[in-house]
């Protein structure tokens, strides 16, 4: 029997035990990475028998025991948003696994002025304590590649794999200038959405920062407006009365909504939004309360009724603007359920004065 033979026939009766390996990653991966707040998509494989057999025969390799010298029987590809992401990924890996010395990133390995594939490429293999464990013992000294990319470096590596290039020099030249110019916009591609998401950050921080030492003036948008909600501590004392009624509250929701509400209000700044809760303080938590049994009673009491942290925001808002937002509004443009149950809590608690006034004035 052929050493491609044996090397056929040893992996076919290890590979089930490949395919373990790979589901065993798969799901640590999933793990790692949701502790560390790094999105990615995970896609995984294991080498088919057919796949093994051409890459131990393929030209210009030479494999003396393609079992052991084939790094990629288990391959996972996580990507990413952004090269910090990328960064964050292969600090994570270096700090859980082996790196074995055959680990690259093509992108070093490219000419300035050429065009390629830039994905890190990791090899790994499980690590103490991990691999000392029952569920791992198993895989002891078993290697994986990992390739970590950006959407931008994902969507090339699909465009260079529907040309069917599989050498530059094959390329005539008019389309290989034009691939030159592709690939340096895929580049900048990354580049500037490094740069936005920096600017992001960053923003974040200056908008936190506002809410913290109350500046009034800071405008009311998507992200300002979700940091108010999670840092805020008049929404937090109310967050924790609807705890103490046994509704059940979840994270900031979707907020596009609730800017156009303010917005529609007359609300522009996070400042204007703060006096808005100042002003209902004194009868927010009765109002909540009648809201809740009055229209959700069965659900509270069981336990099952959830809300996200932002619906505070737009109750708050339906309760302070009785003019604003009728049931017509609040059904048809809104999509709020029977608006006529937290309209008549509202009108039941709301002091009269707010009714009769109308709308709330902010500067």
């Amino acid at each position: 029997m052929s050493t491609l033979e044996n090397s056929n026939s040893s992996y076919q009766e290890r590979r089930p035990e490949y395919v373990r390996y790979t589901e065993r990653l798969e799901a640590l991966f999933k793990d790692l990475l949701v502790m560390r707040g790094i999105p990615a998509i995970i896609e995984a494989r294991t080498k088919s028998l057919e796949s093994f057999s051409k890459k131990a025969i393929r030209p210009g390799k030479h494999y003396i025991d393609p079992m052991r010298e084939v790094s990629d029987l288990t391959g996972l590809r996580l990507i990413t948003r952004t090269i910090s992401d990328v960064g964050a990924i292969e600090t994570l890996i270096k700090e859980q696994f082996d790196i074995d010395t055959r680990t690259v990133n093509k992108k070093e390995e490219l000419d300035h002025d050429r065009f390629g594939y830039t994905s890190l490429h990791m090899i790994i293999k499980p690590k103490p304590p991990r691999v000392t464990t029952p569920e791992w013992a198993s895989f002891e000294g078993m290697l994986a590649e990992i390739q970590i990319r950006t959407y931008s470096q994902h969507a090339w590596a699909n465009i260079q794999r529907a040309l069917e290039y599989t050498k530059e020099d094959d390329i005539p030249t008019p389309i290989r200038r034009r691939l030159y110019r592709l690939s340096a916009l895929f580049e900048l591609a990354d580049d500037e959405l490094q740069g936005i998401w920096d600017a992001v950050h960053s923003l974040h921080k200056t908008y936190s920062d506002a809410i913290r030492t109350n500046e009034s003036g800071t405008e009311l948008n998507g992200d300002s407006l979700r940091i108010f909600i999670e840092e805020s501590t008049v929404v937090d004392e109310i967050v924790r009365y609807i705890q103490s009624l046994g509704v059940n509250i979840s994270g900031p929701g979707a907020v596009s909504r609730d800017v156009d509400m303010a917005k529609r209000a007359g609300i522009q700044t996070i400042g204007a939004l703060e006096k808005m809760f100042v002003d209902i303080k004194p009868w927010v938590e009765e109002f909540l309360k009648d809201y809740y049994f009055s229209a959700h009673a069965d659900a509270v009491r069981q336990g099952c009724l959830w809300t996200d942290r932002n619906g505070i925001v737009t109750m708050a808002l339906i309760a302070s603007f009785p003019d604003v937002f009728t049931p017509e509004v609040l059904e048809g443009e809104y999509g709020w359920g029977l608006p006529q149950q937290i309209i008549a809590s509202a009108q039941r608690i709301r002091p009269a004065s707010v009714s009769a006034a109308g709308p709330l004035k902010f500067h």
